[in-house]
C-alpha cells in the first residue's frame, strides 16, 4: 500500500519582523541588500523532494539555478518547508537575499521562464530584512486527495489514491473531527526528521468531497 500523493501549501507568513536574536547580522550585509519572498507552485513528481541534492534535480536546486541567472550570484533559497519526493505544493514559500535590483515582478516571470515546466512563481514580494520564511511560517495545509470509484482514472495518476473499495466517508469525518488539538507525534515522523520538538499543533482536520468520486482529506 503506497502514501496518499499529497500538498503543500504554507500559509499566509507573517509579515511582522521576527522579535530576538539580535540584529547585528543585518549590519554586516552589503548595502543593497534585500529580502523577497516567493510563492512557488510545482509539480512535485519529476522531482527528488524539495532540498538540495547532489546529483539530483529538486525544487530548490532547480528556482536557485534560476534565481542565480537572474540575480547573477549565488542564492540560498529558504523554504517554509521541506518536500519529499512527488509530493506536489501549491502554495510553498521560500525566501533568498540578493543585491540585484530587479522588481518583483520580473523573478515572476523570470524563475517560471527559466525552470521550464514542473515549477512556477506565482507570486513575488519585498520582505524586512529579518524575515524568514521557515521561521516566520504560521503553519503549513496538506491535502491527501482519494480516488473512490473502481476504475483507475488516467487523469488522476499521481494526484489522487485510488481505492476500489467504498469508504464510509460520514464515519471518516466524525474521526477526522476528533484528531485537531495540541499532542506528541512521534510515532509518525521518519528517522531522519530534523525537528527537534514532536509536539505539534493540528488546527485542523476535514474531509472535503471534491467533483468525479475524489475526496481530499485535509489537515
Amino acid at each position: 500500500m503506497t502514501d496518499a500523493p499529497r500538498i503543500l501549501g504554507g500559509l499566509a507568513s507573517s509579515p511582522e519582523v521576527r522579535s530576538g536574536g539580535g540584529s547585528g547580522w543585518r549590519s554586516r550585509l552589503p548595502p543593497g541588500t534585500r529580502n523577497l519572498l516567493l510563492t512557488l507552485e510545482y509539480d512535485g513528481s519529476t522531482f527528488a523532494g524539495w532540498q538540495f541534492q547532489p546529483g539530483q534535480r529538486t525544487v530548490q536546486g532547480v528556482v536557485g539555478d534560476a534565481l542565480a541567472m537572474l540575480c547573477r550570484h549565488d542564492v540560498v533559497l529558504r523554504g517554509a518547508g521541506r518536500t519529499d519526493s512527488g509530493v506536489h505544493a501549491w502554495a510553498q514559500r521560500a525566501t533568498f537575499l540578493t543585491d540585484c535590483t530587479l522588481p518583483p515582478a520580473k523573478f515572476v516571470r523570470g524563475v517560471t521562464g527559466i525552470a521550464r515546466g514542473h515549477v512556477a512563481v506565482t507570486a513575488a514580494q519585498e520582505m524586512p530584512l529579518d524575515f524568514h520564511a521557515r521561521h516566520d511560517s504560521r503553519g503549513k495545509v496538506y491535502a491527501y486527495r482519494l480516488l473512490l470509484r473502481p476504475t483507475r482514472s488516467p487523469l488522476r495518476d499521481g494526484r489522487a489514491w485510488h481505492l476500489r473499495q467504498p469508504l464510509d466517508l460520514d464515519r471518516l469525518e466524525a474521526e477526522l473531527a476528533t484528531l485537531p488539538g495540541r499532542a506528541d507525534w512521534s510515532a509518525y515522523r521518519s528517522g531522519d526528521c530534523g525537528a527537534t520538538d514532536p509536539v505539534k499543533t493540528l488546527h485542523s482536520a476535514h474531509l472535503v468531497r471534491e467533483e468525479r468520486d475524489v475526496v481530499a482529506l485535509v489537515f
